[in-house]
C-alpha cells in the first residue's frame, strides 16, 4: 500500500525559546543630550523660518548645520531687528556674518580631501574578512593572493603601513578580529576533513594558537575596549579574553541563548548584545553582568545581522527581511522603529554622519537609512560613486574610520578601488554638522596649528559654535561657578589658547568618570591616556589664579574612581589625591562631596603633599623604569609610559621637573618598542625626542623647522645584507651633511633591525653603535652618547672578530 507523505512547509514551523526568569540590572543610557542632525532639506527650512520671522529657531539651525552652511546661513539674519539675548551667541553671530561663504568652502573642501585615503590595490575588502580594530587605527584584511595563498594583512592606518602578518598554504580564514597595527586573532580550519578548528593570534613575531576544538566551529568575535570576546555557534558558551589573553568560558544558557555566534559591541566599547537569533541580550563587555532582555518579534524572523547605531541605539535585521531600531533603556529594549527593507547583512553605522545602512547580497546593492528615522537616505558626500558602483562599505566599531571599495572613479576607469575616511580627520569634522561634534572632536577643533592663519581661525569659529551643544554632565556638579581654590602655587594664569585645552580635557576627564560610574568600566579610569587628560586640569589647578570648582571636582572624582578600580593596588596614591581634592572642593561646595567620604573629611584627615600628585607620579615612574629595564616587562612600561605621559602633560616646558620625565618617557616607549616593536611607540618616541630638543610640548605642533618622523623602513627578503649595509651607508652620509636627528632616526632604526637579524654582538651592530654615539654628541646628548659608547664596548668586548679588546 501507498502512503503519501504529509508536506511540511519550513516557513510554518515555530521557534520554541526555553522559559527562563531573568533580573537584569539596568542599561543607563548615554546619548539622551546628543542633538538630532539637521533636516537633509535643512535650506527649506531656514526659508520657512525667515519668511515666519522665527529667528529664534532659525538660529538654532544655523548653529547645527555643518561651518560652510552656517556662515552662508547666518548673513541673513537681519542684524539691525533681531539679535540673540546672550553675549556670546550675540558674538558668535557677528563672526559667522563676517566670514567669507566662498573662502570657507574652498578651505572646508581642501581639508576633506585630505580626510580620504586611497588604500593599497592588493587589499581587496570584503565585509566577511575585514575588521577594524576598536579604539586604534588599524585595518585587518583577509585576502587571497594570485598564486591562491591567503594573507593576512594589517594596514597601521596612522603611519600608512602595510604589514603581512599571516601567509597559508590555502584559504581557511573565517571570522576575524583586529587588536592593534600587529595584532589580529582569527578562526581557521585544518585537516584533510576540515572538522577541526582552531582560535589563532596572529603577529609580527609569529601565530600562536589560543583555543582548539570541533566547537569552534562558526564561532564568530568581536574586538572590544579590553580585548575581545568569541561567540559560539553550537554550543551556548562565550569565551572572555582579556589583554593578557587569558580566557573566561561564560554559559549563555544561564541567560536563555541557544547560541551566541550573534553578536555587536558599542561605539565605546564596554557594553555589548548577544543574540541566538530570538532573544537580544544586552551585557557589559566582560560578560559579567546582564543589563537588558528582549524577544525579537516573529515578522522580522531570526536575527541575521546586528550593529549599534548609537551608544544605546541597537539597529537589528532580519532573515525575513526588515529593520529594526532598538532604543536600549532600562532592562528592557524597546522597539523603536520597524521599517521594510530586503534581506539586510553586514550591517554598519557611522554616528558621525548619522547614517546606518546594509548590504543586500541579492540585489549586489548597499543601502542607506537615516539611524533615527530609518528613511532611506543618500550616499554620504564623503563616499564618491554612485551607489550602484559601490560594493563594500564596513565601519569600525567605535565610529572614527569608513572604508568603501568598487568603482569609485567609474566615470574615468573601471578599475577597482579601496577607500578609507577618518571622520577624526580636521577636514571630516569641518564637514559634520555642528550639533553633532562632540568632546572628541572640540578637543581636535582646539589643537589646530596656527600654521595656516584661515584655516585656524575657521577652526577655531567652528569650535567656540559647536561648544553651544556641548553639556560638562558630572553627578552633582554645579552648572558654572568659578572659584580661587588651589591646590598648590605654580605657574602664572594660562592664556586663551591653553583654556581651550582644559576645556577638551574637562571632557575628557568628565566622560571616563561617567563611563566608570555607570558600568564599572575599570579601562576608562585606568587605560592608556588617562593621565595625560588630566594633566591640563592638574596644571591649572597648579598655577596661582587657580581653577573652577567644577575642574577640582572632576579631577576628584577621576582619583577616587581610580582607587576603587584598582582593587588594593593604588600605585600613585590616587585614594589621597581624591581626598585632598574634594576637600578643596568641600570648601565651597561641600553637597558635591561624596557620603562615603563625608566622615572622612570630617575627622581632619592630613594629607602628605610628597605622596600626591605629578611629582609622586615621577618619583614612581622612575622605580618601575628601574625594573623593567633589566627585563623588558611590558606592563611595568605601561604603567611608566603612562605615568609619564601624565607627568610632561602636567609640568610647562620651562618646569624643572619636565626635562627629566621628558627623557625618562623616551627611554620607556624605546623600550617598550623594543619589547613589543609597536610602530606607534617608535614614532611617540621620535617625537617626544623632537619635542624636547625644542622645549616643547610633546602634545602640540613642533613647528615648520622640525623634520618630519620617517616611516618605519622595511628590510628586503632576496637581499638583507646589502639592504641593511646601504642604510649605515645612508646614516653615515645624513650625519656628514649635518643631518642629525634623521640620522639618529635611522640609526636607531638599523640598529634594531640588526640586532633581530644579526644579533647584538655583530660587527656591522658595533659600527652602528660607535656612529650613533657620534651623532648624539653632535646633537649636544652628551650623557646619551655616553651610555651608547658603553654599550658599543660591551659589544666589541664580546665579539672577538671586531678587532677590539
Amino acid at each position: 500500500m501507498d502512503a503519501s507523505s504529509k508536506k511540511i512547509s519550513l516557513k510554518d514551523l515555530t521557534r520554541h525559546q526555553p522559559a527562563i526568569t531573568l533580573h537584569p540590572r539596568g542599561w543607563d543610557p548615554t546619548t539622551s543630550a546628543q542633538k538630532p542632525s539637521p533636516p537633509p532639506q535643512f535650506d527649506a527650512l531656514a526659508t520657512r523660518l525667515a519668511k515666519a520671522k522665527d529667528w529664534p529657531s532659525y538660529w538654532e539651525l544655523v548653529c547645527s548645520v555643518p561651518i560652510a552652511d552656517a556662515i552662508r546661513l547666518a548673513r541673513r539674519i537681519p542684524r539691525r531687528r533681531w539679535s540673540p539675548s546672550d553675549d556670546g551667541d550675540r558674538e558668535l553671530m557677528a563672526r559667522l556674518a563676517a566670514t567669507n561663504v566662498r573662502r570657507t568652502e574652498t578651505l572646508v573642501n581642501r581639508a576633506a580631501h585630505a580626510a580620504t585615503i586611497r588604500l593599497p590595490t592588493r587589499l581587496f575588502l570584503h565585509e566577511d574578512y575585514s575588521a577594524f580594530a576598536h579604539g586604534r587605527a588599524a585595518l585587518v584584511v583577509a585576502t587571497v593572493e594570485r598564486d591562491q595563498r591567503e594573507a593576512i594583512h594589517c594596514f597601521d592606518i596612522g603611519h600608512g603601513r602595510l604589514v603581512t602578518l599571516h601567509r597559508g598554504e590555502e584559504a581557511d580564514c573565517s571570522s576575524i578580529a583586529c587588536l592593534g597595527p600587529t595584532e589580529v586573532v582569527t578562526f581557521r580550519a585544518h585537516g584533510k576533513s576540515k572538522i577541526h578548528h582552531e582560535f589563532v593570534r596572529h603577529t609580527a613575531r609569529g601565530t600562536s594558537v589560543l583555543a582548539r576544538g570541533t566547537r569552534l566551529a562558526g564561532a564568530h568575535v568581536v574586538s572590544t575596549a579590553t580585548g575581545c570576546v568569541v561567540g559560539l555557534r553550537l554550543v551556548p558558551c562565550a569565551l572572555v579574553y582579556d589583554e593578557r589573553y587569558e580566557a573566561r568560558d561564560v554559559d549563555l544558557a544561564a541567560w536563555g541563548l541557544l547560541r551566541g555566534d550573534l553578536l555587536t559591541v558599542t561605539p565605546s566599547g564596554d557594553r555589548l548584545v548577544i543574540s541566538d537569533g530570538g532573544r537580544l541580550i544586552a551585557a557589559d563587555a566582560e560578560l559579567r553582568t546582564l543589563l537588558a532582555a528582549a524577544t525579537v518579534p516573529s515578522e522580522l524572523g531570526e536575527v541575521v545581522s546586528m550593529t549599534f547605531a548609537d551608544e544605546d541605539l541597537l539597529l537589528v535585521s532580519g532573515r525575513r527581511g526588515g529593520l529594526a531600531l532598538w532604543e536600549l533603556n532600562g532592562t528592557r529594549p524597546l522597539l523603536r522603529i520597524q521599517r521594510d527593507t530586503p534581506v539586510l547583512r553586514n550591517l554598519f553605522a557611522v554616528p558621525a554622519w548619522g547614517i546606518v545602512g546594509g548590504k543586500a547580497h541579492s540585489q549586489d546593492h548597499i543601502h542607506f537609512f537615516d539611524s533615527s528615522t530609518l528613511v532611506p537616505a543618500t550616499v554620504p558626500a564623503s563616499v564618491r560613486p554612485n551607489p550602484q558602483f559601490l560594493k563594500t562599505f564596513l565601519s569600525s566599531p567605535d565610529g572614527r574610520f569608513v572604508a568603501f571599495s568598487g568603482y569609485l572613479d567609474h566615470r574615468r576607469s573601471l578599475e577597482w578601488s579601496n577607500e578609507l575616511h577618518d571622520l577624526h580627520h580636521l577636514g571630516a569634522i569641518l564637514q559634520r554638522p555642528l550639533g553633532r561634534i562632540g568632546p572628541r572632536e572640540l578637543a581636535r577643533l582646539a589643537a589646530i596649528p596656527n600654521d595656516d592663519a584661515r584655516l585656524y581661525e575657521l577652526c577655531m569659529l567652528a569650535h567656540d559654535v559647536a561648544s553651544r551643544h556641548v553639556r560638562k554632565v558630572l553627578p552633582g556638579a554645579p552648572s558654572s561657578r568659578t572659584s580661587d581654590a588651589t591646590m598648590t602655587a605654580g605657574s602664572s594664569d594660562l592664556p586663551h589658547r591653553s583654556e581651550r585645552h582644559i576645556s577638551a580635557s574637562f571632557e575628557s576627564v568628565v566622560s571616563r568618570v561617567n563611563r566608570y560610574r555607570r558600568w564599572r568600566n575599570r579601562n576608562a579610569v585606568l587605560g592608556r591616556g588617562v593621565l595625560a587628560d588630566a594633566g591640563p586640569l592638574w596644571r591649572a589647578g597648579m598655577s596661582l589664579g587657580g581653577t573652577s570648582v567644577e575642574a577640582l571636582h572632576a579631577l576628584a572624582w577621576l582619583h577616587w574612581c581610580r582607587y576603587r578600580a584598582t582593587r588594593g593596588e593604588d600605585l600613585i596614591n590616587d585614594f589621597q589625591a581624591a581626598l585632598l581634592l574634594f576637600a578643596r572642593v568641600g570648601q565651597h561646595e561641600p553637597n558635591l562631596v561624596p557620603e562615603e567620604l563625608r566622615p572622612i573629611l570630617e575627622r581632619g584627615v592630613t594629607v602628605d603633599h610628597q605622596f600626591i600628585g605629578p611629582e609622586h607620579w615621577g618619583r614612581v615612574g622612575v622605580h618601575l623604569l628601574r625594573q623593567a629595564e633589566t627585563t623588558l616587562n611590558a606592563e611595568l612600561l605601561d604603567q611608566a609610559v603612562e605615568i609619564f605621559e601624565g607627568t610632561v602633560a602636567v609640568y610647562p616646558p620651562d618646569h624643572r621637573f619636565w626635562p627629566g620625565d621628558m627623557r625618562n618617557l623616551r627611554y620607556a616607549l624605546r623600550l617598550r618598542y623594543s619589547a613589543r616593536r609597536d610602530p606607534a611607540d617608535r614614532h611617540r618616541s621620535i617625537e617626544v625626542n623632537r619635542a624636547l630638543r625644542r622645549g616643547r610640548s610633546p602634545n602640540e605642533p613642533l613647528g615648520p623647522a622640525a623634520p618630519p618622523i620617517p616611516p618605519p623602513p622595511k628590510v628586503s627578503r632576496l637581499h638583507p645584507l646589502r639592504d641593511l649595509e646601504q642604510r649605515l651607508q645612508r646614516v653615515t652620509e645624513l650625519h656628514d651633511f649635518g643631518q642629525h636627528e634623521v640620522a639618529e632616526d635611522e640609526a636607531r632604526d638599523l640598529l634594531t633591525d640588526l640586532d633581530d637579524r644579526l644579533g647584538p654582538n655583530n660587527s656591522m651592530s658595533i659600527r652602528t653603535c660607535r656612529l650613533l654615539a657620534s651623532i648624539l654628541t653632535a646633537l649636544g646628548e652628551t650623557d646619551e652618547a655616553q651610555r651608547v659608547e658603553r654599550l658599543t664596548r660591551e659589544r666589541a668586548r664580546n665579539n672577538p672578530s671586531s678587532g677590539s679588546r
